[in-house]
C-alpha cells in the first residue's frame, strides 16, 4: 500500500530520530501512555544498505511545512492485469484492475521527541468482475518520547480495513474478497547502556472479519466469519550485546497469546492458544560489503482445546552481498506458524525462502528481481494431510523521474502445487497466475 516510506522523511528531516512506522492506531495516544516495549539495538552503519535502501535526496520528495510539521500527499494510479483473478485450478478469470492510492503522512520537526501521522487507501476496480473490487484503508499514528540519550519510549497503533487475496489459503472462498477490520497498538521502551542493549514489548491486535456471501451446491448462503474473529496478545523480551559497532549478538523470548471470541462452527472447538518462541542471533556488517542477521532457536504452540500443538525449529537468515556500489544479492529464510481455515489442521508451518537481486542502472532506475519459494506444511493428528508449495518469481523496473514523479513496472509469476486430501473441503489448493502492473506516483 506504500511506496513512499516515512523512513524516507526521517533521513530527511533528522536523522538522530525514530523511523515512523506506518502500520499503527488511530486513536494510540502515543506520547501519553507508559509502555513496554520491543527493541532492536543501534541501528547499523548507514553503508550496511541494500541497493534499493538508498536514498538519493535529489530525487525525494521534501514535502511542505505546515507549523512545526513536515507534511507529504501523494496520489498514484496504477494498471494491472491479472490473468486468474480467482487464484483458481484449471478454468481461469482475467481482468484488468484500476488501483487508486491516495497518501497522507505528517511527521514532526521537533529538536526532541517526534509524533507521526499516516493516511492511506487503496481502491480497486476491476473491469469485468465488479465483485472483486474493493476499498482497503489505514490510518496509523506513532510518536517517540526520548528520556535521555540512551532511553526511548515508543507507542503506535493502526486501524486498518482490508481484504484477503484470493491466492490466500485462508480465503473463504466466497462470491467476493474476504475482508477484515484490524485494530492495532504497541508500546515500546528500549535502552543502551555502553555495549548492552535491552528491549520489552507488548502488543495487542484485534482481528474482526466480515462475513461472506457464497453459493454451495447451488445453494445461495451466507459464510458466517464470527468464528474466525480473535485478538493476539504478545510480549517479547530481547538483550543485546555489541562488542563492536558493526558486529551484535542477542537472544530473545516471545509470547503470544491467540484468543478467539467464539467456537469453530463446523466443529465446536475453540482455536485459542498459546505461543512461546526463544531464539539466539547474530547481526553483522563487514564494511558495507556483507551485512545481514541470523537467528536460530524453536517454537511450540500449544492449543486449548483437542487440535494438534505445534512444536518446530526456527531459523532465520538475512545476508546481502554489495559486490559492487550498485548491485546487491540478497539471501533470506524465515518461518513462522500461522492460524488455518480448514477445521481439519490445527494450523502450519510456513517456511519462506528468498533470492534477491538489485542493481541500480542510473540514479533514477532501479531494477529488481527475485524468486520466493514457500513450503506450508499443515499440522494434523488425524489422517489429514495437506503440504503446498508455491514459488513465486518477480521482476520489477522503478523510474523516478524527479522529486514530485516515480512510477513502477511489474511482472508477477506464481505457481502453486499441493498434495492435499482435504480438496473437497478447502478448494484453495492449486493454481497459477501471473499479473502485469504499471503505476505512476505523484507527490505535492
Amino acid at each position: 500500500m506504500n511506496n513512499f516510506s516515512l523512513r524516507q522523511v526521517t533521513y530527511m528531516e533528522t536523522s538522530n530520530l525514530s523511523l515512523v512506522k506506518t502500520l499503527t492506531f488511530l486513536i494510540a495516544f502515543c506520547m501519553f501512555s507508559f509502555p513496554l516495549a520491543v527493541i532492536s539495538a543501534p541501528e547499523d552503519p548507514p553503508r550496511a544498505a541494500p541497493v534499493s535502501d538508498r536514498i538519493h535526496l535529489e530525487l525525494t520528495p521534501i514535502g511542505s511545512k505546515y507549523n512545526s510539521y513536515q507534511i507529504y500527499p501523494s496520489i498514484s494510479l496504477a494498471s494491472q492485469y491479472d490473468d486468474n483473478i480467482l487464484s483458481n485450478n484449471g478454468s481461469s478469470q482475467s481482468s484488468l484492475v484500476w488501483i487508486t492510492s491516495p497518501q497522507f503522512f505528517a511527521i514532526s520537526n521537533w529538536s526532541r521527541h517526534q509524533l507521526g501521522l499516516g493516511i492511506q487507501a487503496d481502491i480497486g476496480r476491476y473491469n469485468d468482475f465488479p465483485s472483486e473490487n474493493y476499498e482497503d484503508w489505514e490510518v496509523s499514528l506513532e510518536g517517540t518520547y526520548e528520556l535521555d540519550s540512551e532511553t526511548r519510549i515508543l507507542n503506535a497503533g493502526s486501524v486498518s480495513r482490508g481484504h484477503l487475496e484470493r491466492s490466500n489459503p485462508n480465503d473463504a472462498n466466497g462470491l467476493e474478497p474476504t475482508k477484515q477490520l484490524i485494530s492495532r497498538f504497541s508500546a515500546e521502551y528500549q535502552q543502551t547502556r555502553g555495549q548492552f542493549n535491552f528491549s520489552l514489548s507488548t502488543s495487542v491486535a484485534h482481528i474482526d472479519f466480515d462475513d461472506v456471501p457464497a453459493i454451495r451446491a447451488g445453494i445461495p448462503l451466507t459464510i458466517n466469519q464470527d468464528d474466525r474473529d480473535r485478538s493476539n496478545y504478545k510480549t517479547s523480551l530481547r538483550v543485546g550485546y555489541r562488542p563492536y559497532i558493526d558486529q551484535e549478538y542477542y537472544i530473545q523470548t516471545n509470547r503470544e497469546i491467540r484468543s478467539y471470541e467464539n467456537q469453530q462452527d463446523i466443529i465446536n472447538l475453540d482455536r485459542t492458544s498459546t505461543g512461546y518462541q526463544v531464539t539466539a542471533g547474530f547481526k553483522t556488517n563487514f564494511n558495507g560489503i556483507y551485512f545481514g542477521d541470523i537467528y536460530a532457536g524453536y517454537k511450540w504452540q500449544d492449543y486449548r482445546d483437542t487440535f494438534t500443538d505445534i512444536k518446530t525449529p526456527i531459523l532465520g537468515i538475512e545476508l546481502y552481498w554489495n559486490p559492487t556500489l550498485l548491485t546487491t544479492i540478497g539471501l533470506s529464510t524465515k518461518n513462522s506458524t500461522k492460524e488455518a481455515l480448514n477445521p481439519a489442521f490445527s494450523g502450519y508451518i510456513s517456511t519462506e525462502t528468498k533470492l534477491s537481486i538489485s542493481h541500480e542502472l542510473y540514479q533514477e532506475i532501479l531494477l529488481k528481481f527475485s524468486v520466493n519459494q514457500v513450503k506450508d506444511s499443515y499440522q494434523s493428528s488425524g489422517r489429514d494431510k495437506r503440504e503446498d508449495s508455491t514459488t513465486e518469481f518477480l521482476l520489477s523496473a522503478n523510474y523516478r523521474l524527479d522529486r514530485q514523479t516515480h512510477s513502477s513496472l511489474e511482472y508477477y509469476l506464481g505457481k502453486r502445487n499441493s498434495d492435499d486430501n482435504t480438496a473437497a473441503i478447502d478448494s484453495k489448493s492449486e493454481f497459477q497466475k501471473s499479473i502485469i502492473k504499471l503505476q505512476i506516483q505523484k507527490f505535492f
